[in-house]
């Protein structure tokens, strides 16, 4: 390297990233010792100059909050140095070396970018390779797009191939070029990279990831609360003229949920006041690039007699910051030394909080600052002054980590210390080995965070524990959890979290997108028999913001056994709460419920028919509602069959005993788009099969659109095999049902149906991987021409 750069203003530190253009350093600038980063890239001849200097004239020009600052470049022979800030906590790939983040920690970056997007885009720049390693963060938690090396100027659409596979949009993938858009797709993958660790399709390579990308759905994982999907469909669509903007994103209702503290860092304090960086570029050829030495302990004296007896308040009057630490230190040592007893550890531990509690006060800390400077922690730590350190330390837990309080961890005593070592261990290790170590000191953990749970000061414990419970064989206190809950409400929504954690993590064989459709075979042996009835009192209790992780234990608890679920419904308010959740905005917990008055149906009361009714129907309009939905009138109208309840055709409605089931909704929701098409069209050929079934298909083929849905459905699953045939099947029914009530006003549009169903599958041309979102699955199968030929014969009948 050219040493030249050494003889400026700034002395490089170590090497903090490598890319593929070159070395990021960490320096200083001389002077004011204020770091930044400088990015060393080699360049061959000028036209790769050119791509260069072109960073740094988009950099240049941004001034915003949550972008990279430029602070200038310094040009050698082949070597181009660009100045920015620096961002000390790395990136949230780093970040995530650590384990997946909870939904909470990731709104707060995401939101970040957003404002980061949103500016670019207003600017007409795009960024194009937006994905956690590019996200840093400052000493604050400060979120700063950075890298912008294959970032573009809008000219109505970037045509060249730039950014990182897995992140890519699809528009880019396939060559139509990037837009502003086309940032918003890479921001819903690097949700997903936050959320999982992974971004999506992150198993696949090459053209397997390209094709995936372009063609298939990515299923979020169903631990995702439903904003967050909604927030992820909406970055995901394949569209770009229909995904949303950054401004849009930023007033989604996920970003809303929490409510976040507005960052208290002055961003002047980062700006030269000058505002003139190229000055700083001056060569002196006198300044030495030798790190500067580190700077020794403070060697002020302060009387031994006057430390311990002076008052804190005369210590501090009568003694500089830097003696007093200079004489605690030197008392901790001597303490050390002599191994005292407990009666001098106690008082020199109460003189140490004393003082330490006057520094916070009316120091502004300077003094905790130099002790730590001057390696006072590991003394705090070896001396075991647990109420210090857990009162002055709470936001140096990772010094105290470094400083070797681990091998301490046995020892400790106060549960506060322990959880806040616990807890920020896991930020500092891999996830596996940190679940090996909370494992081994299992016991201690789950006692403390008991012991620490009730505070409503901290939320470190409630943190903890919802991600020990992700644990397999971490044991919790279940009964003791059940008892906070009812207790401290505040609570509620952290343990009832932690117990679906505690039922999920014993899951296997299972694909987590159908969790709540499918079968699910888990451990329930460590919860106690009486939680079934400790789910029926606490549904009157539940406090709002926990209604969510409520339903899904209630679904985890009782499905698939209908005692369970017969002691749920048995008083009405689990039904009571349905509709409740009916009537309000958020409908991310009706399908757990939904599922559950799914299975309830099926061995249904005589005098809870009505109810299921009333819930079938006000479900209906609600997309992701459908199967279920469907599925509960389904049942409905085979008890009522069973018990030979009258069921009542109308023009406009069917009746089931007193209770009316309007033929426009079930209409309506075969032309309503919905996320689990596969189990509602399954559930609805199945309604459409009943007696009642006949009107429901005239009139959802009276509709005009008709042909245009078959056409659209069709092309939506050309490549499922399995939705194809379940389709066929409904049409055969649908067929079937419009014979038998002699509509011979339908033949043309059965006749054009039958035309459509002739030619679709003749398509024979082959494509590349990227381009074969065109070709249908189908052609070679069997049933499938059986039942286009089913079909055929039962309309020209």
């Amino acid at each position: 390297m050219d040493n030249s750069i050494a003889h400026g203003t700034y002395a490089l530190k170590q090497v903090i990233g490598r890319g593929a253009y070159g070395v990021v350093y960490r320096a200083v600038k001389r002077g004011t010792n204020k770091p930044c980063a400088i990015k060393q890239i080699e360049f061959e001849d000028e036209s790769e100059l050119n791509e260069h200097m072109l960073e740094i004239d988009l950099l240049k020009n941004l001034r915003h909050q949550n972008i990279v600052e430029y602070r200038g470049f310094i040009q050698k022979a082949h070597e181009l140095y660009i100045i920015l800030e620096y961002c000390a906590r790395g990136s949230l790939r780093d970040i995530l070396k650590h384990g997946p983040l909870l939904e909470d920690d990731t709104v707060n970056y995401v939101t970040q970018t957003l404002y980061g997007l949103q500016y670019l885009h207003e600017q007409g720049v795009i960024h194009r390779d937006i994905k956690a390693a590019n996200l840093l963060l400052t000493e604050e938690g400060i979120v700063k797009l950075a890298d912008f090396g294959v970032s573009t100027r809008i000219n109505r659409m970037a045509m060249t191939y730039a950014g990182s596979p897995n992140w890519m949009a699809p528009e880019v993938m396939t060559g139509q070029g990037a837009s502003t858009v086309s940032d918003i797709w890479s921001l819903g993958a690097t949700v997903v990279e936050l959320l999982t660790g992974n971004p999506p399709f992150h198993n696949l390579v090459n053209e397997s990831a390209c094709y995936a990308i372009v063609n298939e759905e990515y299923i979020p994982p169903l631990t995702l609360s439903a904003e967050c999907k909604d927030f992820l469909s909406r970055c995901f669509q394949k569209n770009m003229f229909k995904r949303a903007t950054a401004q849009e994103l930023l007033a989604h209702i996920w970003l809303k949920k929490i409510q976040k503290p507005k960052s208290k860092i002055n961003l002047a304090e980062y700006i030269e006041k000058d505002g003139k960086w190229d000055v700083d570029f001056v060569l002196d050829s006198n300044t030495d690039m030798t790190p500067s030495p580190t700077k020794s302990p403070i060697q002020e004296d302060l009387a031994p007699a006057d430390f311990r007896t002076l008052s804190v308040d005369q210590l501090f009057i009568e003694h500089s910051t830097d003696s007093i630490v200079v004489g605690l230190i030197k008392t901790l040592n001597e303490l050390t030394a002599i191994k005292a007893d407990a009666t001098a550890s106690g008082s020199l531990s109460n003189r140490t909080f004393e003082i330490l509690k006057y520094d916070k006060q009316f120091n502004h800390t300077a003094l905790k600052e130099k002790f730590i400077d001057n390696g006072g922690t590991p003394l705090l730590i070896s001396l075991r002054f647990e109420s210090v350190l857990a009162a002055f330390f709470e936001k140096s837990v990772k010094l105290l980590i470094q400083c070797g309080i681990l091998s301490h961890f046995d020892s400790l005593k106060n549960s506060r210390l322990t959880v806040l070592v616990s807890y920020c261990y896991r930020t500092l290790t891999s996830h596996d080995i940190w679940n090996q170590w909370c494992l081994s000191h299992k016991d201690k953990i789950s006692a403390c965070v008991n012991a620490e749970l009730t505070s409503t000061k901290y939320i470190e414990a409630e943190k903890l524990l919802i991600h020990v419970s992700m644990i397999k064989d971490f044991p919790l206190s279940v009964p003791k959890l059940m008892l906070f809950a009812k207790k401290y409400k505040h609570l509620q929504h952290c343990i009832f979290t932690s117990l679906n954690n505690s039922i999920k993590r014993t899951i296997v064989n299972v694909p987590t997108s159908n969790l709540i459709h499918g079968k699910l075979f888990y451990e329930k042996s460590n919860f106690p028999v009486t939680i079934q009835e400790w789910l029926l009192e606490m549904i009157t209790h539940v406090k709002r913001k926990a209604t969510d992780p409520f339903v899904e234990l209630c679904f985890h608890v009782c499905h698939l056994n209908n005692k369970s679920i017969e002691l749920l419904m048995k008083d009405g308010h689990f039904l009571a709460l349905t509709k409740t959740l009916l009537k309000s905005s958020n409908h991310s917990s009706l399908p757990w419920c939904l599922n559950l008055c799914s299975e309830y149906t099926k061995n249904l009361k005589a005098e809870d028919i009505g109810t299921m009714i009333d819930i079938g129907i006000s479900s209906l309009p609600i997309a992701n509602c459908l199967p279920n939905s469907i599925e509960i009138l389904l049942n409905c109208f085979n008890v009522a069959q069973q018990i030979e309840s009258p069921i009542v055709l109308h023009n406009e409605s069917v009746t089931i005993g007193n209770h009316n089931i309007p033929f426009s909704l079930l209409v309506a929701s075969f032309y309503q788009d919905n996320g689990r098409f596969d189990k509602y069209i399954t559930k609805y050929t199945k309604l459409c099969s009943l007696p009642v079934g006949g009107k429901i298909c005239s009139e959802v083929l009276k509709q005009e659109r008709f042909i245009g849905r078959i056409h659209e459905l069709f092309g939506t699953f050309k490549t499922s095999l399995i939705i194809q045939i379940d389709l066929l099947k409904f049409l055969k029914v649908l067929v079937i049902q419009t014979n038998e009530q002699g509509k011979s006003s339908y033949f043309n549009k059965l006749e054009t149906l039958a035309k459509f169903l002739s030619s679709n599958w003749k398509n024979t041309q082959t494509f590349t991987p990227i381009k074969q979102g065109h070709q249908k699955v189908g052609a070679d199968s069997v049933l499938i021409h059986q039942l286009c030929q089913d079909i055929q014969n039962l309309i020209v009948m």
